[in-house]
Formats: structure tokens, C-alpha cells, sequence
């Protein structure tokens, strides 16, 4: 694949070189960083010198997945053309290498002047390569964005089928002045015709195949009136019926007329028939999934048909071209005959049988028409877009009293809204709850405690009738988030219900809906973000807050947070009104580990920080709750120590070789063995010394983080095969962003030994099978040999073992059939590339719908994720603490689930298994404890947690008079390139605007960078990033350009640069959180603002971008690099 796409990339480097600003991409692209100085060097001399110099360093890196880095890059800097082409070669197969030929060929006549982009786009146009809307793009793109990009873009929109796109160059260039053009193509694809078989270039070859789809899927009232004087039929008094279609048919066929497979395709196309024209042309279109939802439609067929709403939706079915003007006539008179539910039979069966993806369509205007209980029957996970519309004009600061607001449109919980049926030992739970007060239910994953929530929360809009009510559910997880509003949205069809999270620029947006929502589900950083910057105004405006997960709320964690918050209210405010709090969980007070306090201690500290006024488990219906909420068989699999590998061996000796150069005696190693419980304990206290002292300890620093990452490696081995070892420490060795003279020497090390190792060593021993992977795949093919349609998870402990296991699995003949997908944590641009948003939620949607149905997934999984026909979770080589045993336990969600532990012959492993099972058997005795402690002495209950409450107050009081000391005693610090070692700036010139970016205003600081323009994104409000900055020195990436309030301001990277407190050793940080003088760092004042707007290049208007030239530009330097 990796030498597909740098084939592709290759074919279009000539316009590319003209097109894409190198320094763009530097941000998104972190193993580049070693290059940086090299490419803003040649960056300095012209823009397409940059792009080559970053390009040949792209094509020699050996970054895994560098290309789909690369497009990534591409998307964000926003060079949209060729990420369009880069989407429409993933699905080329056999013809990938043609398309690149044509690439290349017609690349390099539009950048040599013989090719004119526009003048060939509308050629495409008349001879229908190309849609109308296409050329108009093209056209668009060619006057933002220069001839490169359109032609890109063009590439992109030809047709999917060679043989059609052939055909009609052959009409375009086989002419006299560019037929030598012609004759270079056909010697670069030099067979074509032979790669379609069911497919003719020819439409009226393609009609002619097409005849049988035409009969079963045309009226013949749709295109009969535009054939009737080409194809001789009867113009007068037709009655048309179906079966009419064959004489059309027939007419076609024996006609003499030679344009007339151009006017039945015109016909065809007027008519909207989508689906088949595309077709005809060759074209994709999306049979599988157009059939697989009429197949959908056909099973849910009578449910619709009596409740669709059919003469509401015709118009938007007509303007969206899902049917056409005779078909909505037809409809309408079906109906006047025969009435509604033949009409809306009649809609049925013509809806799936012209526009190509119809369905979307279909869902979303039955979303709009407020029927999205029936796309929710047919798609449960079916996300309306028109779900977080609303049409807002009030003030983002939000209202804070209770009683009715005549700003505010109160919607009440309407008819339409699905009764909510709880079983017995779930009303039990929430019976306190109900009586409006704070609660913490704790009942095991699975048990519902979901649609509990949803019966509170209707339980409180029926109480507070007449009253604005306005529900927060927070969830930890964004992904979590989306399928809880699902749920919410399914239950509450009548009221507006809105999810915030995400980028701080998506927040904003969507916090203007806040104000009308009813219901709004976030993540708890978000709530704590706008409560901070007052676009909430205080917690009061919430009347009921439920917390999801809420074992999580203790430490630093934003949970935490939001309930000091709501504390600090309650102490300090007299008859302050605060929103009820329902917390949600099935692993209270666990991990104690992390309190440093006993079980017990840990569950009354949960209970305390969430205030609650009662913690809720099932004591009267234990029976019920046990019957209805299977536990999943638990088993530990331990392995036989298999013998030493080869690689094994090469890693032992380049550490023993480290461990040698180590001159420091404080941290020899004193013969513990390598890859040993032991050993990690020596890692943790070493990296503890040198961290202390990195610049002074430069070696023993490089050799500690090297170290550790070839002790992971031997840790992994048992599970994996050598070359997917090989795999992860060339990645760590890629990767490794600080360039200092010992961690170059440790790389060249240690690429020998691996070099040499691949060297000696045969195919059959890199690929050879550890007995643990042996184990995994057996599990997995015994349950699907019991069950076809199975769900199965195996957790793996990182992003890198989680995307090695999930390729080893696809590659493995039986496993590859259940089509393995990895899931990860969102994208990290400085180590390593995780998943975004998007690809989640198409990876959990592909695994819900069986598409999928082996996921291997980081830990991001084990919270939340409902699969009902998930019946096997593996923890593979991988065992964490007690509230991610019962966490990914609870996952296996069938009635025959099961939880496995792949341990393999680790001890550490199987001890960390055994306590977590012991773990769990006394925290249900501990929550049974505690419960009673309630029970009998109530006061004495809640005295205890007044006390706590208190204790935590008084400890959040005294660190925050700490802070205000350490900034009163703040010494100067400076700040220094970790590169060239150059001073950069000093404390005293950060200012800091909404506690999220610290910018310098000094403005001699500009004399010490190089300035990379970019074109406007926004990041939050109205703060925008403009352009990146770098060292002028050494040309390392320092951090950006932003503008806020019409200003222009530089925002530092902190981990680039070494922290320097007078007369002591520098310090680094890779987070603003971790900087020492942070706390005494001043917001941006009126005088800062004038004072760097003095200098006019600072003012930014009208979202126009100064000319780079009024900054001082840096003159090029030698020692670039």
C-alpha cells in the first residue's frame, strides 16, 4: 500500500511543487522535525524549493503509515484537491498504476505551458466525463488556487472506470496536434479494454447490458413523453402501465436512429434515475449499500407504511431528487383514490429505485419531519444531522433563575415520548433519586443504569412542569457522549437535545444552542471550560446533573473539579440553588490505590465529592438483577516460558553494551535481569535522578529513555513476532524527536544490532508465531465456529501493539475473515497517530452492524461501549487495574459472554489478575458496608461526609494561597532552544488570555524567529492561527502565529524549549501546566494591546493577512539544520 501512494504522489510532483507551502505541513508532521531546519532553510530561497527539499526527505524517511500521515497533513493545512484524489485512489485496485501513468503524463504538460486546465476540464464537461458541478469547482479552485490545484481536483473527478475514461481521451486527443499527447498515454496504459468484461466504454453497449435492471427498476411515464418523437412511439392518450417499459424497449432497440442511446440516457438522467446512469457510464455506484437498506425498508415495510407521514415529506423527497414531479403526482393521486397507506406503499417501492445513496436522504427528511423514531427503528445508530439545529438569536450568557424565563421556550415531555418500562430492581434503584435527592446507583455494567437515567430525567420535567428545566449529562468519553444523546433523542422526541464536546472551536459552536436545549449532553471538561469563561454563568442555571462513570471523581480529574466547584457554591453562597447530582457507576471506591487510602475510605471519599444524599444498590430484587444481567465466565490463560529469541538476545546485548558506557555509579544495575518486575523498579528510579538533571546527565538521560523502550520490546516479545518487534522499535527509533549527540549515538547502536540481526535471520524466524498469539487466535476461531455471528474485542496495551495485533490478525487466514479493525484514542501529532473522532464512530458503527466483527482495541473501549452480541473480550498480555478489569469484563454483554486474560508466562501479570479478582469480590462487600453505615445511622452518615467535604475545602484553599506565594516569590527564568541552546525570552514577556494560551509580547522576540504563513483556521472563539514560527538560529519549530481581537500574537510551543531559573540547572516541560512560573504569568491587559499594535504588522482586519514582507525576515543562516 505504502508504495502505492508514493507512486501516486510521485505522478502528481510537478504540480505539487507549485502548489503546497512545506511549512504548512511541519506542524502535522512530527517525525519531519529533524528536518525542519533543512526545509525552512531552502524555504527561505522559494516555496517550491522547500516543498522538494521536504519531499525527498518524506520519500527517505521510514516512518510506518508516512503517507497517510502525509494526507493527514494535507487535510489539516486544508490542501483539499489532493486529498479529494488521494479518497478516489484508495479505490482503485486493478487500474492504480494507469491512472498514476495519466497523472504523470498530463502533470507535466500543464506545468510545461502545453496543456490549458480550464480549456480540458470543459471539453471533459461536453463530452459528460465530468459533471457540470465539477467543472464549477474546478473553475472555483483554479481562481483561489492557482492551475495546479484545479488540475489536481480534475484527476480526482475522472471516472472510476478506466476503459470510459480512455474512450473519451481517445475523442479528445487522438487529433491532429495532440496526438503525440495521445500516443504517450497509450504506451503508459497500454491495456485497457480487456480489464472490463460486464462493462462496455460504449453506452449503448452499456443500455443493451443494462436491459433487464432497466424493465425492473423504470416507469415508463418517466422517460416515455422525451422518447416519443425519436423512438416513434404514441405521443396521444397513454395509459401507461409497468409493463410498457418493454415496448419502449423494443423501440430502442430496433430504431435506426443514431442519438438514440444519448436522448434514452438524458431521459434517464432527467428522470433521476441516478443509480443507472451511473451505470451506464461505468461509474461507481453503491449497489450494496442502496440494496442492503431496501432490504431494510422491505423488513420494517408494514410499521412504515402506517406511520410515515407521506404527503408532509413529498416536496423534500422531490427537492432532494430521491423521486420525481410525475412520481409526487402519483403519490398525491394514490392517495385521493385509494388513501394513505396505499400512497405511502406507492412511495415505498419508488424511493430506493433512482437516486444513488437514497437512503441518506430518505433518513434525514423523515428526521427533520420529527419522525426520527422510525430512522431510529430502522438504524439505531442513525445520527440526524437536523438533531443540533435551532435557530438562536439570545445572549450566551445564560439566565440563572429557575422560574419562567420569556426569553426561553419551554418544551415539555410530549405524547410522542416511548413509555419507559423499568424492571423491578431498577425502580429500586432510582427510587431515591425520584424524590428529588443527590444519589450514587452502583449496579453492575449492563443493568441498565442508562435508561434509569432516562426515567429520572423524565420523572424531573414532569415534576418541574411549567418551570425551565435544564439537564446536563455528562459523559467521560466523547464517543460516549454521541450514543448516550442517541438514547436521550430516542426517549425524547419532542425535546430539543444538543452534545457539546470536542475542539475548543467546536465547543463555541455549539454552545449557542445551550440556551434552548432541554437536554445537552458534554463531556465534563468542556462544562468546567465554559463554566471557567462565563459562557455558562454559574452552575444554577443546571437543575439536574447526571454523571456518568462518576468513579472518576476524585484527584484532578474534571468530575473533581466540577463538584469543588459545586461545593464551593454551596459553602460560600447563602440559599445558593444548585442542580440535583445523580451519579452513575459499576466499579465504586476501587481505586484506592491511587488515594492512598483503604477501600472503605475511598468509596466515603467518592460520596462526599459527588455530595450525595444516598448511595443506591439493589438489596429487595437481587434475584431479578441477576437473572436479567448475565456475568461473563472469567479465566486466566497462562503459557509455558518459551525459549529465547534470536531478537531477544540483540536487545539484551545493546543494553548490556548501555548499561556499560554508564558512568554514573548511582545508577549501576548491579546484575538485575533484564525485562523483570525488578527491573522496571531500577527504570523508575533512574529516570527519577537524570530527569532531575537532563542537561548535565545527557547520556545517562538518552540511555534511561532508551532503556526503557527496549525493556517494553522484551516484555512484548512472548505475544508477538519478531518483526512486529523489529516494527515497534523502529518506530521508537523514527520517532524520537531530540537530536542531541547521545541519543544519535544510541539510535546508530541500535539500528546495527537490528540491521545486522534481520541480516542473519530467515523469513520463517521473523514470522514466527509466539504460543500466545497461537492461543488468541484459537479462542477467537472457537467462537465463531460456535456462534458465526459473534462480537469479539481483545484489548492490547498501547496504540502501537493495538494496531500491530489487528494488521497480524487480518493477515492470519483464520482470523482475517471477521475483518479485524483497531480503535484508538484520538489523533496526537507528537508520538503516536491515533484515531480521530470520525474514524471512531465508523469503526464502532462497522462493529455494531457486524460489518466488523473482531475489534482490537487501547482501553478506550472499556468504558461505556454497549454491544449486546459481544460475547468474547481478551485482555491480551495486558492486565491493569481492578476498575479496567470490571470495566472490560463488562463488555462481554451475550448471555454465553466470556472474559479471557492472555497472560502468557508472566508473573507480574498473574499476580496483578488474581489481586484484581480479590479486588472486586471486596468492593461489593465494602459497598455493602458502607450502605449499611447508611442505613442504620443516617446523621452519623452524613456528618462523615460534611467532614470530608470540609477537609477537601481547607486542603483546596491552602494550595491555592500556596500558588499565590510562589507567584509573589517568582524569580526571572529564561527560556531557551533545546537546539542551539539560543535565549528565546524570558518570563516576564508571557502574557495570557482565557488560562489557554500563553503569548509573548516583547516585541524584540520577533527578532529571533522565522515566520511561515498559513491560511486562517480557527482554534476557539475568536482566536485564529495564522502561520507558525521558528527558531531563526537552528530553524527548530517554536510554535504559532494567532490573532485575537485583531491582533497578532506568538504562541510558544513550551516543550521546545529548555526552562532556565537563575544561578539553577534548566528544567523542561513538555505541558504550560508543568511550568514553574505559570501561576505568575498576568492575563493580557489594554496596555499590552497597544503596545503591540504600535507596530502596524500587527493589526490583523477583515481576516486579511499583512504582507510577510512589513515582518523582519530572517537572512538565511549556515548552520541551518
Amino acid at each position: 500500500m505504502a508504495e502505492r501512494f508514493e507512486k501516486l504522489f510521485n505522478s502528481i510532483n510537478p504540480l505539487c511543487v507549485g502548489y503546497i507551502e512545506a511549512t504548512h505541513l511541519l506542524p502535522y508532521m512530527p517525525f519531519m522535525r529533524s528536518k525542519a531546519g533543512s526545509i525552512f532553510k531552502a524555504h527561505k530561497k522559494s516555496s517550491e524549493e522547500g516543498f522538494q527539499v521536504m519531499y525527498d526527505a518524506l520519500i527517505q524517511s521510514d516512518t510506518e503509515n508516512k503517507w497517510d500521515i502525509y494526507n493527514e497533513a494535507l487535510k489539516e493545512a486544508e490542501f483539499n484537491s489532493i486529498c479529494k484524489l488521494y479518497a478516489f485512489m484508495q479505490e482503485q485496485t486493478n487500474d492504480f498504476n494507469s491512472y498514476c501513468n495519466i497523472f504523470e503524463i498530463f502533470s507535466t504538460e500543464i506545468t510545461e505551458g502545453q496543456l490549458n486546465i480550464i480549456r480540458f476540464a470543459n471539453h471533459l464537461k461536453t463530452m459528460e466525463t465530468i459533471l457540470e458541478s465539477q467543472l464549477e469547482d474546478i473553475k472555483l479552485t483554479e481562481e483561489k488556487e492557482g492551475p495546479n490545484s484545479a488540475a489536481i481536483l480534475l484527476f480526482a473527478y475522472f471516472p472510476s472506470t478506466l476503459s470510459y475514461l480512455m474512450k473519451d481521451l481517445d475523442k479528445y486527443l487522438n487529433i491532429p496536434g495532440k496526438d503525440d499527447l495521445w500516443k504517450k498515454i497509450q504506451n503508459a496504459v497500454p491495456v485497457c479494454e480487456d480489464e472490463v468484461n460486464c462493462v462496455s466504454n460504449n453506452r449503448a453497449e452499456m443500455i443493451m447490458q443494462l436491459r433487464q435492471v432497466i424493465l425492473e427498476t423504470v416507469h415508463p411515464r418517466d422517460i416515455w413523453p422525451v422518447l416519443s418523437l425519436d423512438l416513434n412511439l404514441p405521443s396521444n392518450n397513454i395509459e401507461f402501465n409497468r409493463s410498457d417499459i418493454e415496448k419502449v424497449m423494443d423501440m430502442y432497440e430496433h430504431s435506426s436512429y443514431q442519438g438514440k442511446s444519448q436522448t434514452l440516457y438524458q431521459a434517464l438522467f432527467d428522470a433521476g434515475y441516478e443509480q443507472l446512469c451511473l451505470k451506464i457510464d461505468g461509474r461507481k455506484c453503491h449497489d450494496v449499500i442502496n440494496n442492503g437498506y431496501k432490504q431494510l425498508i422491505d423488513a420494517h415495510y408494514k410499521m412504515l407504511t402506517e406511520k410515515i407521514k407521506t404527503l408532509e415529506i413529498l416536496d423534500k423527497l422531490l427537492a432532494a431528487k430521491v423521486i420525481n414531479k410525475r412520481d409526487k403526482d402519483d403519490v398525491v393521486a394514490k392517495r385521493e383514490s385509494k388513501g394513505d397507506i396505499t400512497a405511502a406503499q406507492f412511495l415505498l417501492e419508488i424511493i430506493p429505485s433512482k437516486k444513488d445513496m437514497w437512503h441518506k436522504d430518505f433518513f434525514e427528511i423523515l428526521c427533520k419531519n420529527k419522525q426520527r423514531d422510525l430512522v431510529k427503528e430502522l438504524e439505531p445508530d442513525y445520527n440526524c444531522n437536523s438533531d443540533t439545529e435551532a435557530d438562536i438569536d439570545s445572549d450566551t450568557n445564560l439566565d440563572t433563575n429557575h422560574e419562567d424565563n420569556p426569553s426561553q421556550i419551554q418544551k415539555q415531555v410530549g405524547t410522542n415520548a416511548k413509555e419507559i418500562v423499568l424492571r423491578e430492581y431498577q425502580k429500586e434503584l432510582i427510587s431515591k433519586a425520584l424524590l428529588g435527592k443527590n444519589c450514587i446507583i452502583t449496579a453492575p455494567t449492563g443493568s441498565g443504569k442508562t435508561f434509569m437515567a432516562v426515567k429520572i430525567i423524565e420523572d424531573h420535567f414532569q415534576k418541574n412542569e411549567g418551570k425551565v428545566c435544564k439537564v446536563i449529562f455528562l459523559c467521560n468519553q466523547t464517543n460516549l457522549a454521541e450514543q448516550q444523546k442517541n438514547v436521550l433523542i430516542g426517549a425524547f422526541p419532542d425535546l430539543i437535545i444538543n452534545v457539546i464536546y470536542g475542539s475548543p472551536e467546536s465547543q463555541s459552536k455549539k454552545m449557542e444552542s445551550f440556551t434552548l436545549s432541554n437536554i445537552v449532553v458534554m463531556t465534563p471538561q468542556c462544562l468546567v471550560d465554559n463554566l471557567k469563561h462565563g459562557r455558562i454563568e454559574s452552575l444554577s442555571i443546571i437543575t439536574l446533573l447526571i454523571i456518568d462513570e462518576c468513579h472518576h471523581t476524585y484527584s484532578k480529574h474534571p468530575y473533581n473539579i466540577l463538584m469543588s466547584r459545586y461545593l464551593d457554591e454551596k459553602f460560600e453562597k447563602a440559599n445558593c440553588q444548585l442542580p440535583q447530582v445523580i451519579g452513575l457507576t459499576a466499579v465504586a471506591g476501587i481505586d484506592v490505590t491511587k488515594t492512598g487510602k483503604n477501600a472503605k475510605e475511598h468509596i466515603l471519599e467518592i460520596c462526599a465529592n459527588l455530595d450525595c444524599d444516598e448511595l443506591c444498590i439493589t438489596r429487595d430484587n437481587i434475584k431479578e438483577l441477576c437473572d436479567h444481567v448475565p456475568v461473563p465466565v472469567e479465566d486466566v490463560k497462562s503459557l509455558p516460558m518459551e525459549r529465547e529469541s534470536a531478537l531477544s538476545k540483540v536487545i539484551k546485548s545493546f543494553m548490556s553494551d548501555v548499561h556499560s558506557s554508564l558512568n554514573n555509579r548511582e545508577l549501576s544495575a548491579n546484575s538485575l535481569q533484564f525485562g523483570t518486575t525488578q527491573y522496571i523498579g531500577w527504570l523508575s528510579d533512574a529516570k527519577k535522578k537524570v530527569n532531575s538533571s537532563p542537561f548535565e546527565l545527557k547520556h545517562e538521560f538518552a540511555s534511561i529513555q532508551y532503556l526503557e523502550k527496549c525493556n517494553i520490546v522484551l516484555r512484548i516479545l512472548n505475544g508477538y513476532r519478531a518483526k512486529d518487534a523489529l516494527e515497534i522499535l523502529y518506530d521508537y527509533i523514527e520517532n524520537e524527536t531530540l537530536e542531541t549527540d547521545a541519543f544519535q549515538n544510541l539510535k546508530i547502536l541500535l539500528k546495527r544490532k537490528l540491521e545486522e540481526f534481520e541480516g542473519h535471520s530467515t523469513q520463517e524466524e521473523l514470522e514466527a508465531e509466539s504460543s500466545c498469539l497461537l492461543e488468541l487466535v484459537d479462542l477467537i476461531q472457537k467462537k465463531f465456529h460456535d456462534k458465526p455471528d459473534s462480537r469479539v474485542i481483545v484489548f492490547a496495551e498501547t496504540k502501537i501493539l493495538t494496531r500491530i495485533l489487528a494488521k497480524v490478525l487480518k493477515d492470519k487466514s483464520e482470523t482475517a475473515d471477521f475483518n479485524p479493525q483497531y480503535l484508538m484514542a484520538g489523533l496526537n501529532k507528537d508520538s503516536v497517530p491515533g484515531m480521530s473522532l470520525n474514524k471512531q464512530k465508523d469503526t464502532l458503527g462497522m462493529f455494531r452492524n457486524g460489518v466488523c466483527k473482531l475489534l482490537v482495541s487501547t482501553p478506550v473501549a472499556e468504558e461505556g461501549l454497549d454491544i449486546q452480541k459481544c460475547n468474547l473480550v481478551v485482555d491480551y498480555l495486558t492486565v491493569q487495574g481492578v476498575r479496567s478489569h470490571v470495566q472490560k469484563r463488562g463488555r462481554a454483554r451475550a448471555s454465553d459472554g466470556e472474559f479471557i486474560q492472555i497472560i502468557g508466562s508472566d508473573p507480574l501479570l498473574d499476580k496483578r489478575a488474581t489481586v484484581n479478582r480479590i479486588k472486586v469480590n471486596q468492593m461489593q462487600i465494602i459497598v455493602n458496608e458502607v450502605y449499611e453505615d447508611q442505613l442504620n445511622d443516617p446523621d452519623a452518615f452524613k456528618k462523615t461526609l460534611k467532614e470530608i467535604q470540609m477537609k477537601n475545602k481547607q486542603e483546596r484553599d491552602a494550595v491555592q494561597v500556596q500558588k499565590m506565594k510562589l507567584v509573589k516569590a517568582s524569580g526571572t527564568y529564561e527560556l531557551k532552544c533545546t537546539s542551539c541552546n539560543c535565549t528565546a525570552a524570558e518570563s516576564s514577556d508571557f502574557r495570557n488570555f482565557e488560562e489557554k494560551c500563553y503569548v509573548i509580547v516583547n516585541l524584540d522576540f520577533r527578532k529571533k524567529i522565522s515566520i511561515s504563513r498559513s491560511r486562517p483556521s480557527i482554534l476557539f472563539d475568536d482566536v485564529k492561527r495564522i502561520g507558525s514560527i521558528f527558531c531563526d538560529n537552528c530553524g527548530l519549530y517554536w510554535g504559532n502565529q494567532l490573532v485575537y481581537k485583531h491582533t497578532i500574537f506568538d504562541c510558544i510551543s513550551i516543550k521546545q524549549f529548555k526552562i532556565v531559573p537563575e544561578g539553577k540547572d534548566p528544567i523542561l516541560a513538555k505541558k504550560w501546566l508543568k511550568v514553574p512560573f505559570r501561576d505568575a504569568v498576568q492575563p493580557l491587559t489594554e496596555e499590552d494591546f497597544k503596545r503591540v499594535r504600535e507596530d502596524s504588522s500587527n493589526k490583523f482586519e477583515d481576516d486579511l493577512l499583512p504582507p510577510l514582507e512589513k515582518f523582519p525576515t530572517p537572512e538565511s543562516n549556515s548552520n541551518i539544520d
